[in-house]
């Protein structure tokens, strides 16, 4: 996977502040570094690491499942040791937050076909039908035969797929404005890791235009 330092990046609230969700108040700015909140043996989504992106353009697949509230993303200096999962990075040293970085507008048509096509193998092989019906979304073609549709083997992919059709026919709100996340979020119940920024690429999106250099405010 790639792990270009100088895209590293972290999502707080416009104060700064991350963990309030569960309950422990950490403080971010310019020049503050932060390390894990105890010792124990590196895992993501555990007080064991100090969390980040690594690069804008996973921050802004991943905002919305973080929280609204976490719209602000600054780039940062990450010492220690990462793991990653492929969505987002930890580490068990110290994240500093530099400055602030606008967080890259991406479609969310362009979110559901990164996370379609990061997760696609790993799914596939679960699902062999979901490799028809996504290669089809992939290439534009037609993904349903009907107003709906039934998929007695995965309660999971129908519920993805219908809410993709919503997605396509412009019908979608915002309760479901995270619904790009759902593949992956299934891959990672399943200990898979995926490649998120490959599928960027494969997509177009360069550090160009999306790159924290890009995206430093002035």
């Amino acid at each position: 996977m790639e792990l270009n330092p100088k895209n590293f990046c972290k999502l707080t609230d416009s104060s700064g502040v991350t963990g309030t969700a569960f309950g422990h108040h950490t403080q971010w700015g310019r020049g503050i570094t932060n390390h894990p909140l105890n010792n124990e043996a590196p895992k993501l989504c555990t007080s064991s690491v100090v969390h980040f992106y690594s690069h804008p353009l996973l921050a802004s697949m991943m905002a919305p499942s973080v929280g609204i509230q976490y719209q602000t993303c600054w780039s940062v200096l990450v010492d220690g040791k990462i793991i990653t999962d492929g969505t987002k990075c930890g580490t068990s040293g110290s994240v500093t937050t530099l400055e602030k970085i606008r967080i890259p507008k991406i479609p969310q048509l362009d979110l559901i076909k990164a996370s379609v096509l990061s997760t696609l193998p790993i799914l596939a092989a679960d699902q062999p039908k979901w490799r028809d019906i996504a290669e089809r979304f992939l290439s534009g073609g037609k993904v349903y035969d009907g107003p709906d549709l039934y998929w007695p083997s995965s309660d999971f992919c129908y519920i993805f797929l219908s809410l993709m059709r919503d997605m396509v026919n412009h019908q979608a709100d915002e309760t479901i404005n995270s619904i790009h996340i759902a593949p992956f979020m299934l891959t990672y119940d399943m200990g898979i890791d995926v490649d998120l920024l490959a599928a960027f690429r494969v997509l177009g999106y360069t550090d160009e235009h999306c790159g924290v250099e890009a995206l430093r405010r002035v």
